[in-house]
């Protein structure tokens, strides 16, 4: 499953702000599983063009629910899947994570999302809101092109980009929310290709407000 050992190998940046490039999380048989696995239910498309400060289309799978202790029956997990939930839950991991972004991340409630972007979804740049300690976003992907679109973005401000992220499983990208931890994912311009993370959100609190103009729909895939 997820390897913890090479969370603690990974080195921190902190200008400006604070981020770590996980080397590769997952060896091949664990990627392979995932993928010949993924979820077959429980998605829903997520779109917001007015009412916050981000915008975005995207299908998402809510495998944790926030502040839940069990992974969620709606999402009906094969094994490989509850695995995975269960070692972004376990002590080892948040430890470590911890101990890589220099923020404790033990009391957190966790929300961990299945993203899936296709054609033309992204989601604009923003910060996270305070109620978000830190982000980290696992890839799926083995192979992934510049080409596509589709890269995580770090920035300085809301339009200057200083690191771009392909979504490979060669990598994972964990960061602390911070004022300024302005960050986008650039719309997919390649049809007929998906774009797969799972995103483990780390709260300060265990019920979020979703601001009106957010529209949901549940999609199948």
């Amino acid at each position: 499953m997820l390897c913890v050992k090479t969370i603690k190998q990974a080195q921190l940046e902190t200008s400006p702000f604070r981020y770590t490039v996980i080397p590769q999380c997952f060896d091949t048989v664990t990627l392979n599983k995932l993928w010949e696995h993924l979820p077959g239910c429980n998605y829903y498309r997520s779109v917001r063009t007015t009412g916050s400060d981000k915008f975005y289309n995207v299908v998402n799978n809510i495998l944790l629910k926030l502040g839940s202790n069990t992974a969620n029956a709606e999402s009906k997990l094969n094994l490989p899947w509850l695995l995975l939930v269960n070692t972004l839950k376990s002590k080892s991991y948040l430890e470590a994570l911890s101990q890589v972004l220099q923020e404790n991340l033990l009391d957190c409630p966790l929300e961990i999302t299945l993203k899936r972007y296709g054609y033309g979804d992204f989601i604009s740049s923003h910060t996270d809101k305070e109620n978000v300690r830190a982000t980290h976003m696992i890839f799926l992907n083995q192979v992934w092109e510049e080409s596509w679109g589709g890269q995580l973005c770090f920035l300085y401000d809301k339009h200057t980009v200083f690191k771009k992220f392909l979504p490979i499983a060669q990598h994972s990208i964990a960061f602390v929310r911070a004022n300024n931890s302005w960050h986008t994912v650039e719309p997919i311009t390649k049809p007929n290709i998906e774009r797969i993370a799972i995103q483990v959100a780390f709260w300060n609190i265990t019920e979020r407000i979703v601001l009106a103009g957010r529209k949901e729909e549940k999609v199948e895939v």
